[in-house]
């Protein structure tokens, strides 16, 4: 792999002005001291084109050396996507149904791509209030689901981060961030999140902690929201995604 911005300050833009000195002293200099400093030109010139062509050679071995893994990574980065829709659409009951309405299965990805890009930002954000419906229970798989999520986007970033384009990694770590305040709201309210307003514990002084509850249930849903719509734009990136998922 090449440096190209170690290559421009330590080759090519010395090179560049030691071609410039020597074309300027050549202007000068009559004879022999003249023929010398155009020589010393097209010297310099040269080795500026060798050291470009050389770069551009290195920088195509590259990209064949990555193509294949860049496709590879890339069908992780829609699983990753893929796993956070998911997760959020089984914990707020919405059926497979209303998102492809049992269209024929396919295994093109772009397909299965613009399906879940509809799920998170047309039919699940519609279902958001179903949060306020889940169970002590659902909400403990929720945090689990998310949590998995977390832990594939940090391998992505482990394995792959150095090779993604900027706001893919951008996206992931954005996705990371709003699961992290999606899990915080469960782990810090273990005993508020999916109880029925009858058995909600109470305060020291004795009053009720719904309004905590309902406050916690917002912001789960503001969170939730921004994942769905933070996965779909990632999924929007994705635009070389193979045809054949094999």
């Amino acid at each position: 792999m090449t440096d190209r911005p170690y290559i421009l300050k330590r080759l090519v833009l010395p090179l560049s002005l030691s071609a410039l000195a020597a074309f300027a002293a050549s202007y000068f200099l009559k004879g022999l001291g003249h023929d010398l400093f155009v020589n010393l030109t097209a010297t310099f010139v040269g080795s500026i084109l060798t050291v470009a062509y050389i770069d551009k050679v290195l920088q195509r071995r590259k990209e064949l050396r990555w193509a294949g893994l860049r496709i590879r990574a890339t069908k992780r980065l829609f699983t990753f996507a893929n796993s956070c829709i998911t997760t959020v659409r089984t914990a707020l009951k919405v059926n497979a149904r209303a998102i492809d309405d049992y269209e024929e299965p396919s295994q093109d990805l772009r397909i299965m791509r613009a399906r879940m890009i509809r799920a998170s930002q047309e039919v699940l954000p519609l279902e958001i209030s179903q949060i306020r419906n889940m169970t002590p229970a659902e909400w403990a798989r929720f945090h689990t689901g998310i949590q998995t999520s977390y832990d594939i986007g940090d391998r992505l970033l482990i394995l792959f981060g150095k090779d993604f384009a900027p706001r893919i990694a951008e996206l992931i770590l954005d996705i990371q961030s709003v699961s992290q305040s999606l899990m915080y709201h469960y782990a810090v309210w273990p005993d508020l999140m999916g109880v029925s307003a009858d058995k909600l514990p109470r305060r020291r002084d004795g009053s009720s902690t719904l309004p905590l509850q309902q406050a916690s249930y917002k912001l789960a849903e503001r969170d939730t929201l921004k994942l769905l719509h933070l996965c779909g734009e990632l999924l929007g990136e994705l635009d070389e995604l193979p045809s054949d998922p094999d």
